[in-house]
């Protein structure tokens, strides 16, 4: 892809003197400074564009990544360096985004290298303040993406290709939905700096692999007991959440003491604490829970539930199913569990509230499994000491 740099507008020629000039924005005004020859003016545009590359001017990521692509771009056409740093220099001056400084100039978009449009996107992404499972996700996906696909330049990327890539990467239809969900943001984003049709990526499809689902696994009374019991006292009462209340085990490790309200037996979930940053309250909820949380003693009450790192749950919580002896421990039984046996006990509707699900089909199509109305009540009547003998 040819790059043109043409002499920019802000470019101007002036009295007899001082004929040659530029003009460069300052605070919101353009403010024109003078220069007696051509070359004065490009050399002092020059030294402003390294100071800008040596970040004694702010300066963002974005910006920084489409400096060096221009800058490849226009060495390897043969243009000078002295125009190349001042055609820099005014662009950057005029508008600081480098897609509204294309547009303005009428400089052909430069595909850059995936790996360098990659790290421009995250360091975007890291200003968003995501969630930290959130952003390791996209580090990850998006690394295999990047490394994987065999291409070097975003500009390269065809829509087969990515295709492919997926498909023979994952055999599953969840892991590849999965993966898909986290590279498009990134292709998205290219596509806004001009380097990428969105036709590359819009929809993409392939040819599906039919599985039978899989039937709900959920955490029966036996499998609560047990667990519970076999629990360290730093994780159990952020178990009993999750068993008795539905949160999330993410959600478990954020809530705070703080949140609990033993008065008026209500928890709070905020945002700062909820998987899509939307607080919710929960509600009539069993005795049983309050049972297991007024375990722990009034003055360890404070700061978080579960005061450890993420990798210190992962580790307790498989001691726990070890011990237990539930190997492996279903993905996310205890909500599972809640949701099966809250819906019977008190209805679909008072369990999709809990869970903060916008609909029941949700409920029934991946949480709810199918109990009576006696293992419903036995489930809600797990107080602690309570162990229950394994049935087969």
């Amino acid at each position: 892809m040819n790059t043109r740099l043409p002499k920019p507008s802000l470019f101007f020629q002036a009295g007899r003197s001082k004929p040659w000039g530029v003009r460069i924005r300052v605070k919101g005004k353009y403010v024109p400074s003078y220069f007696a020859t051509e070359k004065e003016r490009d050399q002092k545009a020059a030294e402003m564009t390294k100071e800008i590359a040596a970040e004694e001017r702010p300066i963002t990521p974005e910006q920084r990544s489409w400096i060096r692509v221009v800058q490849s771009a226009a060495r390897a056409s043969g243009v000078s360096e002295v125009n190349i740093s001042a055609w820099l220099f005014a662009a950057l001056s005029d508008r600081g985004k480098a897609d509204a400084t294309r547009a303005s100039a009428g400089v052909e978009p430069v595909s850059p290298s995936l790996v360098e449009a990659r790290k421009a996107w995250l360091a975007q992404m890291e200003r968003r303040n995501l969630r930290p499972r959130t952003l390791i996700n996209y580090v990850r996906f998006t690394g295999f993406f990047v490394e994987e696909i065999g291409l070097q330049n975003v500009g390269d990327l065809e829509r087969r290709e990515i295709i492919q890539w997926i498909t023979n990467r994952y055999t599953s239809e969840t892991s590849r939905s999965t993966v898909r969900n986290h590279i498009v943001p990134f292709l998205n984003w290219c596509a806004e700096q001009g380097w990428l049709s969105r036709d590359i990526f819009a929809r993409l499809k392939w040819q599906k692999i039919h599985s039978d689902e899989k039937a709900v696994e959920w955490a029966t009374p036996e499998m609560v007991s047990r667990l519970l019991a076999a629990a360290d006292d730093d994780i159990r009462p952020a178990l009993a959440l999750g068993a008795f209340a539905g949160i999330r085990p993410d959600e478990c490790q954020r809530i705070r003491w703080e949140d609990i309200r033993f008065a008026s037996r209500q928890i709070a979930i905020p945002g700062t604490v909820a998987k899509k940053r939307k607080a919710r309250l929960l509600y009539e909820l069993s005795d049983v829970l309050w049972l297991w949380l007024d375990r722990v003693p009034k003055e360890k009450r404070n700061g978080k539930v579960f005061a450890k790192s993420a990798r210190c749950w992962r580790r307790q919580f498989a001691g726990a199913a070890k011990e237990a002896g539930i190997i492996p421990w279903p993905q996310d039984a205890l909500r599972k569990g809640f949701a099966t046996h809250g819906a019977v006990l008190k209805g679909q509707d008072w369990a999709k509230n809990i869970m903060g699900h916008v609909d029941v089909r949700l409920l029934d199509a991946v949480y709810r499994g199918a109990v009576d109305g006696a293992t419903a009540q036995r489930y809600f009547e797990l107080t602690p000491g309570v162990v229950l003998e394994k049935t087969e």
